[in-house]
């Protein structure tokens, strides 16, 4: 940690790095940055047209646009024919523009070579054309920059609904993929393709509006083909001499340690989740020291990676800069062989044929813009999300409507082994695990930590699939029935508990959404679960919020002391908890669910890790009563006082099942589970002495 290695030394480098690439890609160092992009493969004939392909492809997409502008116009009519209009006007306007600025041009250059004296009246007249244009192109911007922020938030509910359930559909693995990410950014996404979309329409108008007028005003010129072709070949030059290495198919990754190192002890320094150890530790001083010492060992590193334009020399530059001026040397020669044709109005016309002539090329690349917001707005339209699910939906639902046992399930592991996604290297979480669970069942599992107690429940609760192996519910493969079915029938209560941003009442009711609304159920499950009086003594009782939506923001970096600056700090404020409460509103949630008729099934995985031993002995007391013929699964440290009423107890080591039976049956055993209830009947004895 303290090593004074340089930025790029082995030592320095993040251990993936050390790991064989694949041959079909290739990597460079940039900085402290690793950029890795696809080999270029060997052209064929075949390989020119394949892009070519791949586009017509695509565009054979574009009537999802056509659906996107619908829905977008649907949401505001009146707004999106002004956003619209507005853009393409504004796009013919810039032709209008050139057309009564040359003419203001060549007045004023006429009243300058006449000897019959100034035209004041054509001067004012077209003046007051092309200050009446200018006003005009004011007001066409003024009117597309009204309606665009209230179109981007009707945009953003539309697709932010079309996020929720994409989200709401990936599976627990499947959410974890990196690849889905890119649905969160939806919204955004949606906004960028209509300003895009809309823009390819100002742009076109534009363009062909402008060449309309410069051909005009060129056919007045002997020499204005010419001239044409030389702004042309600047532009033609240009795209071909900035050399891109922007590359679709690439990523990059900090793979500097030290890099690494400086964002994260920016992070644990500034972010209110480190806060209290930060402050408890006294940490300040270290983070400091450390910030400067490795910032020091890499004072030069960027915080992206210069990947997009690699001129390693200026003499590209200059020579688009010498091509740009053969319009202008080529005018000069001319006005030196025939001084009387000299025009300024020409050459400012000629300026602008160039500029226009650029903007023309460049309109081209908007093409895969334009190609690129197709493929995006077909997943507005298109539910691909299944293809990205790691567990396969069944199609049976649950229960079965032959089922003869509608109050309970059974449950057989059948030579189960199971890894987590995405660590192939690692060790299996579980191996050859095997045990049958009669329908109505209470089961303990007990183990030591790391035993693969929690695997087991996200398995049983249809969190993951195994690695290999099955596991039978009713006597049928898991995989067979529909998910959603199996999770209605599921009451989860783990050690992990979420609090949402709602209201409490929400929050418990939220454990059967169907009875969300039933205030007299939400009180009962509270009272069960203990958190009654914890949310009766909040403020805002049932309607209190711990972690509220933050939106407010200001207009300075630090308010001064005053009323303001105390209402900024009373708006949105947080409420802390002590963790033993937030299990009890968690066990609340657990307790509507379970008493909802759909449940069959129910999950305790150490839920009770903040709260005093009293406290876990109601809770298991409120849970075992409420068993009514449910299947019924707990995973606790503290044990002792369930295990007289198990049915059955899963003895875990290092991922195996060593031991299973009754409390009985193991004792007599005297094996793993012996050792593990005599470690906590010691404990208790010692504590009392």
């Amino acid at each position: 940690m303290r090593k004074e290695d340089t930025p790029h030394a082995k030592d320095d480098i993040n251990p993936w790095e050390s790991k064989k690439l694949d041959p079909a890609l290739s990597s460079h160092q940039s900085g402290v940055w690793r950029v890795v992009s696809q080999r270029p493969v060997k052209k064929s004939l075949r390989s020119y047209w394949e892009p070519i392909t791949s586009r017509l492809e695509t565009a054979r997409g574009a009537g999802y646009i056509l659906n996107f502008l619908t829905d977008v116009y649907h949401l505001e009519p009146l707004l999106f024919t002004i956003y619209l209009l507005s853009h393409a006007f504004s796009g013919v306007n810039d032709a209008f523009t050139l057309l009564y600025t040359n003419k203001l041009l060549s007045k004023v250059e006429q009243t300058i070579t006449s000897s019959e004296g100034a035209d004041i009246k054509g001067i004012m007249r077209a003046l007051a054309l092309h200050i009446a244009v200018k006003t005009l192109a004011a007001v066409w911007k003024w009117a597309w920059r009204r309606p665009e922020p209230i179109l981007n938030t009707r945009i953003a509910m539309f697709c932010k609904i079309r996020v929720m359930k994409v989200h709401l559909n990936l599976d627990l693995p499947s959410s974890q993929d990196a690849n889905n990410v890119m649905y969160s950014s939806m919204p955004y996404m949606a906004q960028h393709a209509l300003r895009s979309i809309i823009e390819s329409v100002r742009l076109v108008s534009s363009m062909i509006s402008q060449i309309i007028v410069i051909v005009q005003l060129m056919k007045e010129h002997d020499d204005g083909i010419m001239l044409v072709g030389l702004c042309l070949l600047y532009s033609i030059v240009q795209s071909k001499l900035s050399k891109s290495q922007y590359i679709q198919e690439m990523i990059y990754y900090a793979s500097d340690r030290s890099y690494r190192r400086l964002l994260a002890l920016f992070e644990v320094a500034t972010m209110s989740d480190y806060k209290q150890e930060v402050i408890g530790g006294a940490l300040g001083n270290y983070l400091i020291e450390e910030y400067e010492k490795t910032s020091s060992r890499i004072p030069n590193a960027m915080d992206e990676p210069d990947i997009f334009f690699a001129n390693n020399t200026p003499f590209e530059s200059c020579g688009a800069v010498l091509v740009e001026s053969l319009p202008l040397m080529f005018c000069i020669l001319r006005v030196v062989q025939n001084p009387a044709e000299f025009s300024l109005t020409y050459l400012a016309t000629l300026q602008r044929t160039s500029s226009v002539i650029q903007d023309t090329l460049f309109s081209f690349s908007w093409i895969d813009n334009i190609l690129n917001n197709i493929t995006f707005v077909k997943l507005l339209y298109v539910d691909d999300s299944s293809k990205t699910q790691k567990i396969p939906p069944g199609e049976m639902a649950f229960p079965p409507p032959d089922s003869h046992r509608r109050d309970s399930m059974s449950i057989e592991m059948c030579d189960v082994n199971f890894k987590y996604p995405g660590k192939d290297n690692e060790k299996f979480a579980l191996r050859n695990l095997s045990f049958k669970i009669p329908p109505s069942s209470l089961v303990v599992i007990v183990g030591a930590n790391g035993s693969g107690k929690t695997s087991i429940v996200k398995l049983l609760a249809q969190l993951y699939r195994p690695t290999s192996g099955q596991i039978l519910i009713g006597g049928q493969p898991a995989e067979t029935y529909i998910p959603q079915d199996l999770y209605n029938a599921t009451a989860l209560l783990t050690q992990k508990h979420s609090i949402f941003p709602l209201s409490m009442a929400e929050n418990i009711g939220l454990g059967d959404p169907s009875e969300v609304d039933n205030f007299t159920k939400i009180v009962e499950a509270a009272r069960m679960g203990g958190a009654y009086e914890l949310i009766e003594s909040f403020e805002e009782k049932w309607e209190q919020e711990l972690d509220p939506i933050q939106t407010c923001g200001s207009r300075a970096y630090r308010l001064p002391d005053g009323p303001l600056k105390e209402l900024r700090a009373a708006v949105e404020r947080c409420k802390e908890i002590s963790g033993g409460e937030a299990q009890r509103i968690a066990a609340a949630r657990t307790f509507m669910r379970i008493m909802s008729e759909k449940t069959r099934f129910v999950i305790v995985d150490e839920p009770t890790s903040a709260i005093d031993p009293a406290g876990e002995y109601e809770l298991f007391e409120q849970l075992r009563s409420m068993r009514n013929g449910k299947t019924m699964i707990f995973v606790t440290h503290r044990f002792g006082h369930l295990t007289k009423y198990a049915d059955l107890i899963l003895c875990m080591k290092a991922g195996e099942l060593v031991e299973s039976g009754t409390h009985h049956e193991l004792m007599e055993r005297s094996g793993e589970y012996y050792k593990l209830y005599q470690v906590q009947a010691k404990a208790f004895t010692n504590s009392q002495d």
